[in-house]
């Protein structure tokens, strides 16, 4: 029963202990003689002695060390060490940037790199711990030209080949916009917006100096920081470009102790028999039960204050596109944002452990909504239009299955999917993109189409466009930007970007709230023995066409 009952109860009764306490401490005090009862003072003051402040452990980021480097021509292998920095702790993330606009990679110790041009890179390996810290290190790599060998007569071994030129813009310094500082006692949040200064670059990472001797790097912001004294500290924030570019910031913040400082009043003349001891008593127990009172308050307002979580920008962008998809009665798009709102609740509860069990509740209430949204698309499509349910990235056994009957190898269409993952997840430059691949049945599919622009791939060899390579991985990005398709054949060779489908399309039936571009490759796979790749602009959704249906439904 005791263990039951309200808050405020258990602290009236405090209270109320406290008044008898003092009320009987005050009737036996009042028989002791005066000179007991007389503070003692020395030189006009009162001596007042302090605990001693509890020291806790200052979490740390983890260790990184790069301890060798190996070239072997344009192959670089590095190795080295990471171990968290702190116990209870591990690495959660260990993310390569290679410095040559390659993609980013998440890879343990040893692990290895192919150049494709000759020239001095930096080389940034992050890591990441489970409390969310994070630590940097760099070294610079310098790949030196390939040594030709001399042939008779001077003549080279072989034709030079090129890859298709960028767009030729000289990258600009990152743009570091900050926002009002978040600061909770000793706790200082910073956020605010980071982009790259042009196409070709990203942001490597972000180094803070927090002014009291200690300087971390981050990989995004936001960034949290505890200060163990209170004070005025000045900010200094340097984001670094992957092209060795950097802008900085600074910015200032005022930090109050977490509790006033109470100092011993001096009494010049302090009370004689004349002063009434159970005045003040009871005057002292009233205070304490007000102060009670107040920390109870504060207690509520804190713990109410908990629950609600701090909601990311990108989940609220989202949520948008859900309203927005239901609103407009496109209900296909509305399941699959809130599918994406529950996973990136799921993200968030992992890396947030304060608040897990929020981001789970949450997780749970958008899968609810998908699911609900799904069947409610299913049920007004009918049979024929049935929506499409979401399902996981396919498995190697699923795309041999699906190649079944066509010219295209699995390896090929299973590159092509992750280049259309990757697209999906990243976007270009922080916005979304939409794009489409046709693969296999090269020679038909050219003849149901036609250039929108010049062919960025024409004249180049088959090596510079295998999609199996790694260095046109970037160039399918940049073009992904552009109108139109990609055509690739069954072996996995780039053919043309930016190609217009102008296959029949009256005999294609898909669920409502899907574009033209979902309508023009269904109906080249209609036509054709080819396979169809589909990256939603709005929404990340990928889908994946044969023979003029979809088979597959998936989000990144």
């Amino acid at each position: 029963m005791k263990a039951g009952l309200p808050l405020k109860c258990r602290f009236l009764r405090v209270g109320i202990a406290v008044v008898f306490l003092f009320f009987f401490t005050g009737l036996s005090c009042a028989q002791l003689p005066d000179s007991l009862l007389v503070p003692q003072e020395t030189n006009g003051t009162f001596n007042a002695s302090t605990p001693d402040e509890t020291a806790f452990p200052e979490p740390f980021p983890p260790t990184l060390s790069i301890d060798r480097v190996e070239l072997e021509n344009v192959t670089c292998t590095v190795y080295g060490k990471v171990v968290p920095g702190t116990e209870n702790t591990s690495i959660t993330m260990l993310r390569w940037n290679w410095g040559d606009n390659s993609t980013i990679e998440e890879h343990l110790f040893p692990n290895s790199h192919d150049y494709q041009v000759p020239g001095r890179y930096t080389l940034t390996i992050t890591a990441g711990q489970s409390d969310g810290q994070y630590r940097s290190a760099s070294v610079a790599i310098d790949i030196s030209p390939p040594v030709i060998p001399e042939t008779p007569n001077g003549t080279v071994p072989g034709p030079l080949s090129m890859l298709p030129a960028g767009p030729g813009i000289i990258p600009a310094p990152p743009t570091l916009t900050l926002l009002e500082p978040v600061v909770n006692r000793m706790n200082v949040t910073l956020n605010g917006n980071l982009d790259p200064g042009g196409p070709g670059v990203n942001i490597s990472y972000i180094e803070v100096d927090w002014n009291d001797s200690s300087s971390f790097n981050y990989p995004d912001l936001p960034a949290t920081h505890h200060y163990r004294k209170e004070g005025v500290y000045t900010i200094n924030i340097t984001a670094i470009q992957s092209d060795g570019q950097a802008t900085s910031r600074r910015i200032s913040v005022e930090l109050q102790a977490e509790s006033p400082v109470v100092h011993a009043p001096v009494m010049e003349n302090p009370p004689r028999e004349n002063t009434p001891v159970i005045l003040i008593i009871l005057v002292t127990a009233i205070v304490v039960i007000a102060l009670g009172a107040g920390i109870h308050q504060i207690f509520l307002k804190k713990r109410h204050a908990a629950s609600l979580p701090d909601i990311p920008k990108a989940l609220s962008v989202q949520e948008d596109l859900y309203n927005q998809a239901k609103k407009r009665g496109d209900l296909v798009t509305a399941a699959a944002s809130a599918h994406m709102c529950a996973q990136m609740c799921r993200t968030y509860a992992e890396k947030n452990i304060g608040k897990r069990e929020i981001y789970v509740s949450m997780a749970e209430k958008w899968e609810k909504i998908a699911r609900s949204m799904a069947k409610s698309a299913a049920e007004k499509h009918g049979v024929s239009g049935k929506a499409p349910t979401l399902q996981p990235v396919p498995r190697r056994e699923d795309l041999e299955r699906l190649c079944e009957g066509t010219d295209i190898k699995p390896e090929a269409l299973e590159a092509v999917l992750n280049v259309a993952l990757e697209i999906a997840r990243e976007g270009r430059e922080g916005q979304a993109v939409g794009t489409s691949f046709i693969i296999g049945d090269a020679g038909a599919v050219m003849d149901h189409s036609r250039q929108f622009i010049l062919n960025p791939f024409q004249g180049h060899d088959e090596k510079s466009r295998d999609i199996l390579g790694k260095g046109i991985r970037g160039n399918l990005k940049e073009f992904a930007q552009l109108d139109g398709a990609f055509i690739v054949t069954g072996d996995g060779i780039v053919e043309a970007a930016g190609r217009n489908l102008t296959a029949d399309m009256s005999r294609v039936k898909i669920p409502e709230g899907l574009g033209s571009r979902h309508s023009s490759v269904a109906g080249i796979t209609l036509v054709t023995r080819s396979i169809g790749i589909v990256v939603s602009q709005s929404g990340g959704q990928i889908t994946l066409f044969r023979d003029g249906k979809i088979v597959y439904t998936i989000l990144p």
